[in-house]
Order: structure tokens, then sequence, then C-alpha cells
């Protein structure tokens, strides 16, 4: 492949994330909002840490918050977080 094509590639990418960014921005829909709609919401589960971090898994941080939906909030604004665990008490666990 030559220069010029990984070239007019690179472009079109560049080209296609600006335009996706503009119809999230005209439509009203926020990055956060897609993000939030894109998790399956669990109750009464666990996660078994030992088989998840030998898959792969790494444990990001825990804090304490006061909804889910702020648990749901700060993974979306976190780089690489797919999966949180939200433990309800008050005030609640983000894991």
């Amino acid at each position: 492949m030559s220069m010029e094509n990984i070239s007019i590639k690179l472009e079109l990418c560049i080209i296609w994330g600006v335009l996706l960014i503009v119809n999230l921005l005209t439509t009203g829909i926020s990055a956060s909002s897609v993000c939030t709609g894109a998790f399956d919401v669990h109750t009464d589960k666990i996660i078994r840490t030992g088989e998840s971090t030998a898959m792969g898994a790494q444990f990001v941080d825990a804090t304490e918050l006061s909804s889910r939906e702020q648990c749901l909030e700060l993974c979306c604004g976190t780089t690489r977080c797919d999966v949180f665990v939200y433990e309800e008490k008050n005030p609640g666990s983000c894991y």
C-alpha cells in the first residue's frame, strides 16, 4: 500500500470522526448518553475477581458515590472501562 493510499484512508477516518461528533452535537445526543445506553444492568450479581483478572480484567478504582447512575457516568468517562459494580448502600461503592 502506498503512502498516498494510507494518507487518503487516514483523512477519511478523520472526516468520519468529525462527522460523527458533529452528528452527536447537532442531534442533542451526548457521547455520555451513547455510552450509558451501551450497558446491560444486572442486579444481585457478583464478579469473581480472581477469575476476571486471570482473563485480563484490570481493577481501575473504588470510590463512594450516591447512585448507580453516577457510577455509570464515572465508568463512561474512564478510558477502557467496560464493566462497573455499584454496591447500593449509603454512600454507595463504585468499582
